[in-house]
């Protein structure tokens, strides 16, 4: 664990600091401590890590990240939760790398916005969904809220095409969970499915095989989308429980 790298990290950081965007944003996330956050727009976060991949520490910064994590004795920024996951996805381009570090990373995860910019990062998926495939699926199957929300948000971005769409399915019909963000997830992720697969995805819904908020959720979200037309929002009523 490299203190200094730590700490320049963190001065670089709080010179991006808005005090008004901190007291916003941790309004969005559950549970937030105030006093781990720093108050960084993601745009200047964002021109943040390009500056660090550009100046070649993208690798030391995240495996510093993670070795505070796992050392477990000084709690980590939000803002550093972030730049760990997302430097990862920009960076990291071998497969057994990216699985390695992203089996560190999930214990980090713990609010939606952690979560959902990770997952979006994460380009080298799609050249290796076959690969990914098993190993996100342990995350669907487990019962911790963000565990299953990473599994779930990672198909959501990376598997809803012609090869995966019917497995991707079958796996949100199968993720059983009362967390509300998990929940959440499944929906948002089937709200994605319907825009592009609108009949297989309606035969989801038909079947009733989702437990009732997500069921209802799903569609909810599928009738705010401007890519659903008004007919078929209409129909989706009728299958509300």
């Amino acid at each position: 664990m490299d203190i200094l790298l730590r700490n320049k990290v963190l001065e670089n950081l709080r010179d991006l600091q808005d005090l008004k965007y901190r007291d916003f944003h941790t309004k969005l996330i559950p549970g937030a401590d105030k006093d781990l956050f720093i108050g960084v727009r993601m745009p200047q976060l964002r021109k943040y890590m390009k500056q660090i991949v550009k100046d070649g520490e993208a690798n030391q910064v995240i495996e510093n990240i993670l070795e505070i994590a796992e050392a477990g004795k000084e709690p980590l920024y939000y803002e550093e939760r972030v730049i760990c996951g997302i430097l990862m996805g920009m960076t990291i381009k071998d497969y057994d790398t990216w699985e390695n570090l992203a089996r560190r990373f999930v214990p980090l995860i713990d609010n939606w916005a952690v979560c959902d910019g990770a997952c979006a990062s994460m380009k080298v998926i799609a050249r290796h969904q076959q690969e990914a495939w098993p190993f996100l699926k342990k995350y669907l199957e487990d019962n911790r809220e963000y565990y299953i929300r990473f599994g779930v948000v990672m198909l959501m971005d990376w598997f809803i095409d012609e090869e995966y769409i019917d497995r991707v399915l079958l796996e949100m019909q199968k993720a059983k969970t009362d967390d509300y963000y998990a929940m959440m997830a499944v929906a948002w992720a089937l709200s994605v499915c319907f825009v592009k697969f609108p009949e297989k995805t309606m035969e989801v819904i038909k079947t009733g095989s989702l437990d009732v908020v997500t069921h209802n959720k799903t569609i909810q979200k599928i009738r705010e989308s401007y890519r659903v037309d008004a007919e078929t929002k209409k129909e989706l009523q009728n299958y509300r429980r």
